[in-house]
C-alpha cells in the first residue's frame, strides 16, 4: 500500500514538472503565426504616423516577443529598414549580425539575425524580416546563450500569407 501511495505521489510530482505544451497563435490581420508556451499578451503599438502590433510572452527565463510595423508608404530599401531596426533595438549595445532566411527551403524571405548583449549575462536573439510591406521583429531574451526554448520560439515564427 505504501508503494502504491508513493508511486502515485511521484507520478503527480513528475506531471507537475512536465513542460507545458507550446501552442501556435496566428495573427492573420498581421500575416504571421508563432508558438508560445502560454497565451501571449497582444498590444496595439500604433501611433498617429505608424500602424504597429506586438505580442509578448514568457517561458521560464525567456522573454519572447514579436513586433510588427506596417511599412506602407515607407520608401527606404528593405535592407536599410532592417539595419535601422537592429541598430535601434541594440541601442548602442554590442551586437553581431548575420543573414537569415525563412520560408520553404529557407529561401522565400531573407532577413537578418542578430545577437545583442544586454549586459548582466542577458542576450537578446533577434530575427528581423521584411515581408508583404511589414517589418517583423522576432526576439527572445534569455540568461546566457541561446537555449533550445529560444530556438523553438524563433523557429516557430512563420509568415501565413503569400508573398506580395
Amino acid at each position: 500500500m505504501r508503494i502504491l501511495i508513493l508511486t502515485i505521489t511521484v507520478a503527480f510530482a513528475l506531471a507537475g514538472c512536465m513542460a507545458r505544451p507550446w501552442t501556435e497563435h496566428a495573427y492573420p490581420a498581421w500575416g504571421f503565426a508563432a508558438a508560445f508556451p502560454a497565451p501571449p499578451v497582444e498590444t496595439d503599438t500604433s501611433t498617429p504616423a505608424v500602424r504597429g502590433f506586438a505580442v509578448t510572452g514568457s517561458g521560464e527565463d525567456k522573454t519572447l516577443a514579436i513586433g510588427v510595423i506596417d511599412l506602407t508608404g515607407v520608401t527606404k530599401p528593405d535592407d536599410q529598414v532592417m539595419s535601422e531596426a537592429i541598430a535601434a533595438i541594440a541601442g548602442g549595445r554590442p551586437v553581431t549580425v548575420a543573414y537569415w532566411a525563412l520560408g520553404p527551403a529557407d529561401a522565400q524571405y531573407m532577413g537578418r539575425a542578430a545577437v545583442i548583449d544586454r549586459g548582466a549575462g542577458l542576450k537578446m536573439t533577434l530575427h528581423v524580416l521584411v515581408a508583404n510591406r511589414r517589418l517583423y521583429q522576432v526576439s527572445a531574451v534569455s540568461l546566457g546563450s541561446k537555449s533550445p526554448k529560444t530556438e523553438k520560439f524563433l523557429d516557430s515564427f512563420r509568415i501565413i500569407e503569400p508573398a506580395s
